[in-house]
């Protein structure tokens, strides 16, 4: 059966989607207060033991990409007017997401690396839903304009995108008692689904792939040390019994898959934008 098209399924996917998660919020119960304040850091940063540590990240991603965003090939400053409106409704989705789990004790913030809190998450988390984003979508506009063939994504993209669907349901499912990998999985292989299913144009997805692989590298910088890298203890906080408890560096996993979903819910929006300017 052919889903793509399908109106039954565009509209089945996201109720289905939300229903799971709902569902799970209800059935899983998470020990309050289960925070693990302590990772195996690998290099202690002395800088790094400052309040304004989140913010000094802010800065590290967004003056270099504002600075570059006037580059004559590029001119990444046209595309703000479709981007702005697809990152503010991204944004609103993964606040409403951050404070519930926030306050059901899935994750945390450490009050020694951040400067104060607007409804439990920090001023940076806020702030976290634009600058980051906005500088993938930097990385992924740069390699579209300054390398145009992308033949070994285009060749895998399909086979790609379908396992990459089974392979996040298949995690997210079979770890149902983990708050924030059943979520974060479903969720990341639900919007891939969506799209698979919306989308007749999958021109930009392989240019997403790849743009998603180059842009690990900053992802493991500001991720390695969101989560204790470099300082004594990590500034985002995480219970151990909801997710997988596997780590890369100090980064879990189930960062991956989140990274994957907001990445991948703000370019998608960005292109349909620009499809219609």
């Amino acid at each position: 059966m052919n889903l793509k098209g399908n109106k039954i399924w565009t509209i089945l996917i996201p109720i289905a989607t939300l229903g799971v998660v709902v569902l799970h919020g209800l059935t899983d119960s998470v020990t309050p207060n289960n925070l693990l304040f302590h990772v195996q850091n690998r290099w202690l940063v002395p800088f790094f033991e400052t309040k304004s540590l989140y913010f000094y990240l802010h800065l590290f991603a967004f003056v270099p990409v504002f600075a570059l965003s006037f580059d004559r090939k590029v001119a990444f400053y046209r595309t703000w007017k479709q981007l702005f409106p697809a990152l503010a409704v991204v944004a609103v989705v993964f606040w409403i997401w951050d404070i519930w789990k926030t306050a059901l004790g899935d994750w945390g913030f450490n009050e020694r690396y951040f400067t104060f809190k607007i409804l439990n998450l920090p001023i940076e988390e806020w702030l976290f839903f634009f600058t980051f984003p906005w500088a993938a979508v930097f990385i992924y506009a740069c390699l579209n304009v300054y390398f145009p063939k992308n033949t070994f994504f285009e060749r895998v993209e399909r086979p790609l995108s379908i396992g990459l669907v089974f392979g996040f349901f298949a995690v997210g499912f079979s770890h149902w008692g983990k708050a924030y990998t059943t979520t974060t999985f479903i969720v990341a292989g639900s919007l891939l689904l969506w799209q698979l299913v919306l989308s007749e144009n999958s021109a930009w997805r392989p240019r997403f792939y790849r743009a998603f692989m180059v842009g690990l590298i900053p992802f493991v910088v500001v991720n390695g040390i969101l989560t204790g890298i470099a300082t004594e203890q990590p500034v985002v906080v995480y219970n151990p019994e909801e997710y997988l408890g596997l780590r890369f560096l100090t980064i879990p996993l189930d960062d991956f898959a989140y990274n994957f979903a907001l990445l991948f819910a703000v370019v998608w929006l960005f292109e349909k934008q620009r499809s219609k300017s």
